[in-house]
This record gives C-alpha cells, structure tokens and sequence, in this order.
C-alpha cells in the first residue's frame, strides 16, 4: 500500500508530529508522534472515509509479556500498547492491551483483560486473554 508521509527528524531519528495520509485519496490515516526515533503519546488511526478506527496509546518497549504463535514457537513482540477499536459510528468497539513488533496495523496480539461493546457503546463483555 503506497503512502505519503510527513515526518520530522532530528539528529537522524524520527521526532515530533508524524502525518499519515492515504495516497489514493490524500486523507489523513494516520496522527502520532515519535520522541528520539519511538513512538509516543497517542496515536490516531482513521480508514478511507475518515472515521476513527483505531486509539493506541501507553505505548512501551515489551519486556514482560510472550505469546505462541500459530506454530508453537514462543516470542516476545517488541511493543505493547493500550488500543481502543472504533464503529464506524463513532462508538467503541473494543479495548484492551495488545503486543507487536514492526506495526500495529499489520500484526498484533491481545493480551490482558479486553472489554466489548455493542454498537452503541454498552459494554457486553470483559474477558481475559
């Protein structure tokens, strides 16, 4: 997917306000920022239309939290976060902790206690994962 970015440098890192945006529609589909080349603060994701989708913040190297993946093999993500997935309605969806390594919107894992919510935002379940 081809995206045109807007990012800020300092001393050879990323740093400051970081701008996503779609290049087949020019729209904003991503607002963070990076602190010394990491990410920081609170990130907004939105999709084609500019509906929030997605709120990642709490944003931390891992250190305490290892997954199986889908062929037994141990690992530990090199992130983990606090996420908030949206309905297009604005509403939340779910939310909860989550684990990754390069990206949160190509691979992630749950962890931890997740919270979901029905479409006009009364929470249905917690469960832990």
């Amino acid at each position: 997917m081809d995206w045109l970015k807007h990012t800020i440098y300092k001393d050879g890192l990323k740093d400051g306000v970081f701008k996503v945006y779609n290049r087949k529609n020019e729209k904003l589909s991503g607002l963070g920022e990076f602190t010394d080349g990491e990410k920081s603060g609170t990130w907004y994701y939105f999709d084609e239309t500019s509906h929030l989708i997605l709120i990642e913040y709490d944003i931390k190297e891992n250190i305490n939290y290892t997954r199986l993946r889908d062929d037994g093999v141990e690992v530990t993500p090199e992130f983990t976060s606090l996420v908030k997935f949206y309905y297009s309605n604005g509403y939340i969806k779910e939310e909860g902790r989550v684990l990754y390594s390069e990206d949160i919107e190509i691979d992630y894992y749950k962890t931890g206690i997740w919270k979901y919510y029905d479409e006009t935002g009364k929470l249905i379940e917690g469960k832990k994962l």
